[in-house]
């Protein structure tokens, strides 16, 4: 078999495996009074995180080619505008601090 057709072939099965995956979610309820105030701090570093990358991935042109970085660019609210034109960029700190360890 050559090369190619060795490409083709593995491309071809991880298709054929993919179609059957399913997506899926889960829904956590935590209870805030049993976490540490370390634990605590690094969930909401997760939200903010997470909603900072959602709103960047569907601010870029292309959403499938939309790549996650170090950080993340985030429109602000101006007040003296009303608008959201002021652009900062925020360092990404959870991911890397646990790919990390």
């Amino acid at each position: 078999m050559t090369k190619n057709e060795q490409i083709k072939y593995t491309l071809l099965s991880t298709k054929n495996r993919r179609q059957n995956m399913e997506c899926v979610v889960f829904e956590l309820k935590i209870d805030k009074s049993k976490l540490s105030q370390a634990k605590e701090n690094s969930l909401n570093q997760a939200f903010c995180e997470a909603k900072w990358i959602y709103n960047a991935a569907i601010a870029s042109e292309d959403l499938f080619k939309f790549d996650v970085k170090k950080s993340v660019e985030v429109n602000i609210f101006n007040p003296l505008t009303q608008l959201c034109d002021i652009t900062e960029t925020r360092p990404l700190t959870l991911g890397l601090a646990t790919a990390t360890r």
